[in-house]
């Protein structure tokens, strides 16, 4: 409802974040407009590492449910329909991703491009996986959960994993004792549907009743 985009810094705080206003952006905001037609509803990482800000614009945007019937007859609560538009926002200076074509890539070139930093990438490359459900996809997806230096790919290989029908006790034990929290959380879930029949992965779990920061209840 309002014309403007707050940013925070989230910071870990056990197994949640806390969220603090950067210093020097107490009096600013990221985005902000004076016209209040702007209604920016969606904030994105494309996969070129730039921020995509959709701005519906629009006059409206209450339901007309909401709207007394004497106040509706005189508004079009379809104004500026047409008018949406999509800021895409990133530092002076910088140089941006290449896009790449992931439909042109075989399954090794695939699972290869797991391993980026860029989330929405990963999340595309995740859902292209889960489609092929080829086991021989399994062998480097287990190699990237293993030993990836960025913990999001090894949460994100472990899913894949999981999804595909390749995920394995030993990478579950291994994942559990990871140095970050954030993995050995995830892991914890991708037991679930195995504890009863897979007692070292009960008990590893187990041990983390006390991890504060994994948060295992």
């Amino acid at each position: 409802a309002h014309n403007l985009v707050r940013r925070y810094r989230l910071d870990p705080k056990g197994a949640t974040f806390e969220a603090h206003r950067p210093e020097g952006e107490t009096t600013t905001e990221f985005f902000a407009s004076a016209d209040n037609w702007t209604r920016p509803v969606q904030i994105r990482t494309g996969p070129d590492g730039a921020l995509y800000v959709v701005d519906m614009y629009r006059s409206v945007i209450e339901h007309t449910r909401w709207i007394p019937a004497d106040r509706l007859a005189k508004l079009d609560p379809r104004l500026g329909d047409t008018m949406g538009r999509i800021y895409r926002v990133f530092p002076r200076g910088t140089k941006l991703r290449p896009v790449r074509d992931l439909t042109q890539l075989d399954g090794p070139a695939l699972v290869a491009a797991l391993d980026t930093p860029n989330g929405t990438t990963r999340d595309i490359v995740h859902q292209m996986l889960l489609l092929r459900k080829d086991q021989a996809d399994s062998e480097p997806l287990a190699k990237l959960a293993a030993s990836n230096k960025l913990p999001a790919v090894r949460v994100q290989a472990l899913s894949v994993l999981d999804g595909i029908g390749g995920l394995t006790s030993p990478l579950l034990l291994q994942a559990l004792e990871d140095p970050d929290a954030h993995v050995r959380r995830h892991a914890v879930r991708l037991c679930e549907p195995r504890l009863a029949t897979t007692p070292e992965l009960a008990d590893a779990c187990l041990k983390l009743t006390h991890d504060p920061e994994a948060a295992v209840r």
